[in-house]
């Protein structure tokens, strides 16, 4: 089962109405982090929980949704309010996590929205303008169905990380990946592609063209139904 989270980061409203992962349709849970549920106000959009500090929340918002089930959380605390809502998601048993809004605004709030995407390897993906953000640890593996020419990056989380790739313009054979620059801008050659990481993690970004699901055990993807995002 899949759960949306409603960050307070930045949001363009006409690129998540357009964009197919930003489809809360497909959602089986809504979660708006504290002032995330600004961005469900103006999309119309009713929330199945609001959880946070309240300190970002209109009155116009508190309004519209007096009736939603609320978690408030004190301002002094060791998370943030959107990894407040991810434990709570996981908590509740919802298997993938889709971060929307969590881009823009405050850039320690960015950067701290992207370390959750790692840290959560296998469960979260964060959505941006361009496409996803999504985190493979050891015994991760990906699978990739896009368009040829599809954008396809990985950062190294950490010294080094190895990685084995399929389906990819520049394949990297059971190769240890160090910090830097070689994993970006790499290509869908064919589909579908796969990415697997053997030990270490490593920061995926795939274009908003592409759809994804993961394996937590093999190279191969089985089944993508429930997994999948696009």
């Amino acid at each position: 089962m899949n759960a949306c989270i409603f960050a307070n980061g930045e949001l363009d409203f006409q690129h998540i109405l357009a964009y197919n992962t930003g489809d809360c349709i497909s959602c089986n849970c809504i979660i708006a982090a504290d002032g995330g549920a600004r961005h469900c106000c103006k999309l119309g959009i009713k929330p199945d929980l609001i959880i946070g500090d309240m300190d970002s929340i209109d009155s116009l918002t508190e309004l519209t949704f007096a009736g939603i089930t609320k978690i408030s959380l004190p301002r002094e605390k060791n998370l943030t309010d959107t990894e407040c809502a991810i434990k709570e998601a996981l908590k509740r048993k919802y298997s993938q996590v889709t971060i929307l809004g969590g881009i823009g605004g405050r850039i320690d709030h960015t950067i701290g929205n992207i370390v959750l995407v790692v840290k959560y390897a296998g469960k979260v993906a964060l959505v941006t303008k361009d496409g996803l953000l999504i985190g493979l640890s050891s015994s991760h593996a990906c699978k990739l169905n896009g368009p040829v020419g599809s954008i396809v990056s990985m950062v190294p989380w950490g010294e080094v990380a190895k990685v084995q790739t399929s389906g990819l313009k520049y394949p990297i054979n059971n190769e240890v990946l160090k910090i830097g620059s070689r994993g970006i801008s790499n290509e869908i050659s064919g589909s579908p592609s796969s990415i697997y990481v053997s030990s270490g993690t490593i920061l995926l970004f795939i274009e908003k063209s592409i759809r994804f699901c993961f394996n937590h055990h093999d190279t191969r993807c089985s089944n993508s139904k429930g997994n999948e995002h696009g």
